[in-house]
């Protein structure tokens, strides 16, 4: 049978025991908290740059269509350079061949412009005219 102070003391080292238990627990769970925090910080990072590079890609494809335009209209530049270069030359050795005199056409007459009316019949308004600086006035 155990005595009193042996029941004491193996109460005593459950207790410290159950301590110590309890505390080693805490330190754990604060070692894994921590280190989910570092996670969850890495993981918004890495969103960030994946956002980033979505955009980035967005733009790299804008770029590649601005691209294909782009050459396309030095294609059509191209073209019109060359036909430009035979009419030159085209142009320097005619003397009035039939091909060219029958695709000239006489001009158009113009349309006569209306007389603008002189400057003390026109009415002096607050706002400037279109196309002239703030301080004139039509």
């Amino acid at each position: 049978m155990q005595t009193s102070a042996e029941s004491q003391l193996l109460w005593w080292l459950a207790l410290a025991t159950g301590v110590l238990v309890i505390i080693v627990v805490a330190a754990l769970l604060t070692i894994v908290l921590t280190v989910a925090s570092a996670i969850d910080d890495e993981a918004q990072t890495i969103n960030q740059t994946a956002k980033d590079i979505s955009g980035s890609t967005v733009q790299l494809l804008y770029a590649l269509r601005v691209n294909a335009t782009l050459n396309s209209i030095v294609g059509g530049a191209g073209l019109i350079l060359q036909q430009a270069g035979r009419l030159a030359a085209h142009v320097q050795s005619c003397a009035g061949c039939p091909g060219c005199q029958a695709s000239v056409r006489p001009p158009t007459p113009a349309a006569p412009e209306p007389a603008a009316a002189p400057a003390a019949a026109r009415p002096r308004t607050a706002t400037p005219a279109a196309g002239k600086a703030p301080w004139s006035w039509s």
